[in-house]
């Protein structure tokens, strides 16, 4: 379905509690970071709790505005909650091999889109 108003609270925590820090993850210039929702809800499956880290090599990086917001995405389960094993959200899932014909295939999102 698609979110037209407010989320059930879970625990307190209103719609969706992110948290990110900079740590160590492998130097400079690889990976900059990474982040993914921790808790989900039962009754929609969506994120109430997410976190990120990003690399303490890289917090300089002049695109870390960008970073930071493709991250933050991954944490509403964006690329994340996909997985065709959780919710058939991905037709032909590729797993990051760079060749396979990947495609979101959510009813909700397809047909506004």
């Amino acid at each position: 379905s698609i979110i037209t108003g407010d989320l059930p609270d879970v625990g307190g925590i209103d719609d969706i509690l992110i948290t990110i820090e900079v740590g160590p993850i492998d130097g400079p210039g690889n990976v900059l970071g990474f982040a993914g929702p921790n808790l989900i809800r039962s009754s929609s499956l969506l994120p109430f709790l997410g976190s990120g880290t990003i690399d303490i090599d890289d917090v300089d990086n002049p695109d870390l505005e960008r970073i930071l917001l493709h991250e933050l995405i991954h944490t509403l389960g964006f690329g994340t909650l996909w997985d065709f094993s959780f919710n058939n959200f991905l037709f032909n899932p590729s797993f990051g091999d760079g060749v396979t014909d990947a495609r979101f295939v959510g009813a909700a999102a397809t047909a506004q889109y």
